[in-house]
């Protein structure tokens, strides 16, 4: 079965356009406003994700080598990936940023009252307001950036479920193919043995060919937004949306 870049088409789709989403009123950033700033973020990284998947599969294509892999485009065998990432972004980004930064009332604690700016347009205090997000833009910028890089960490990591599936595909097109260059063994009677040692060596050239394709995520997909992996603030101008963002995030009361 062939698993093309259409995922991440359809999974982009299936949120909508980032900034077409009807908004409701609320008093603060919650309900309807987290769920859609959510969905907006994921949609939004939704291209960046699929460049930098590409990236990951072209360095194993070039691992791969003389192996054929009955001519599957190494994309397909990162289908565990794509659809773990699909099935975890929108949980993933709304924890990174609600509640784990923005989150609370703006209120001084001593006073009661809210600080000038607060909860909008430009609100100097972490909390959950728009207010809150729009003075700190670069900081939620980054977060998106690094949940979205993290989750992909974390479900190509080396272990992982999604790695073994990875690997366990790669291993079953490895043993069907039969590059010329592979003799390892010179005596017949050692068939069965030699068998085994083609398995074992097959598994192990997988994981050499994952393994480095696996951390090659958070490189490409900070490339493909323009900056570098420790860019923490405005180093990521292709992934920044950051009049639009603004504006949309405004939208909420």
């Amino acid at each position: 079965m062939y698993f093309g870049l259409g995922s991440f088409s359809r999974f982009a789709a299936s949120l909508g356009i980032a900034f077409l989403v009807q908004t409701g009123i609320v008093f603060a950033c919650e309900g309807e406003c987290i769920v859609s700033i959510t969905k907006a973020f994921v949609g939004n990284y939704s291209g960046p994700v699929n460049t930098a998947m590409t990236q990951m599969a072209n360095t194993l294509a070039a691992r791969v080598g003389p192996y054929n892999l009955n001519n599957v485009p190494a994309i397909s065998f990162l289908a565990p990936f794509i659809d773990e990432y699909n099935r975890r972004a929108y949980d993933y980004m709304e924890n990174a940023i609600f509640p784990s930064y923005f989150h609370g009332k703006c209120q001084n604690p001593a006073t009661g009252i809210d600080p000038p700016g607060c909860p909008n347009p430009d609100c100097p205090v972490v909390c959950g307001t728009p207010g809150s997000m729009i003075h700190f833009y670069p900081k939620l910028r980054y977060i998106s950036f690094d949940a979205t890089a993290g989750l992909v960490d974390d479900i190509a990591k080396r272990g992982s479920p999604a790695y073994k599936q990875v690997l366990k595909l790669l291993t079953s097109a490895a043993a069907s193919s039969n590059p010329a260059r592979r003799t390892l063994f010179r005596f017949k009677r050692f068939e069965e043995a030699e068998d085994h040692e083609h398995l074992q060596r097959r598994e192990v050239d997988a994981d050499q060919w994952l393994h480095p394709a696996s951390k090659e995520f958070r490189p490409a997909l900070a490339a493909a937004c323009g900056g570098n992996p420790n860019a923490k603030a405005n180093g990521l101008p292709n992934c920044s949306w950051e009049d639009s963002f603004k504006s949309y995030i405004l939208s909420f009361p």
